[in-house]
């Protein structure tokens, strides 16, 4: 049997953090909020998520490289193709962790913050608030963290294929 691999080309957190960029560019905010009684009620974008949606089945057809196997039944193989959940799930996580790490890099390097006596964030005049770049920096690295400990709890459940009973056997026992 061979290897397989789920994805043919390496992803790219610049491309998919613009992809997801230019959705709320032309989509506006991904929640907004609706006054209710003395409060506000968030009330999600469906726009937005709809073509997110969209964009991350597109990504599926360009990166699957729909891994299959055949020597169970030749006609009925198992396989995870572009619009298999698996496949789908899979490309929303990592173009919303590369969002992520490209957003709050950018806001570090930057310095965001929404003290309304900073001029705004822009391109070409960033706002270089020290505090709000160190904020951004902290969540960076607990984003890392989580990361990581998020890898490290996966690779303690890697799962045990079954063998089959020929590949059990002892040496030497028939």
């Amino acid at each position: 049997m061979l290897t397989e691999k789920w994805l043919t080309k390496q992803i790219s957190p610049e491309i998919f953090y613009k992809d997801i960029e230019d959705l709320l560019g032309s989509c506006g905010p991904h929640v907004g909020l609706i006054p209710d009684k003395a409060n506000y009620r968030p009330v999600p974008n469906g726009l937005f998520w709809s073509l997110l949606g969209n964009k991350i089945i597109y990504l599926c057809k360009e990166y699957s490289a729909t891994p299959e196997q055949k020597e169970c039944s030749d006609l009925d193989p198992t396989s995870y193709g572009p619009i298999s959940t698996e496949t789908i799930m899979l490309m929303l996580g990592l173009m919303a962790s590369s969002w992520f790490k490209v957003n709050v890099k950018k806001k570090t390097e930057k310095g965001h913050c929404n003290n309304k006596a900073h001029e705004p964030v822009t391109e070409t005049k960033p706002t270089n608030c020290p505090i709000g770049s160190r904020f951004h920096s902290n969540l960076y690295n607990d984003y890392i963290a989580i990361l990581e400990d998020f890898l490290n709890k996966a690779r303690d459940c890697t799962p045990t294929p079954i063998r089959s009973i020929s590949e059990t056997k002892e040496p030497g026992l028939s």
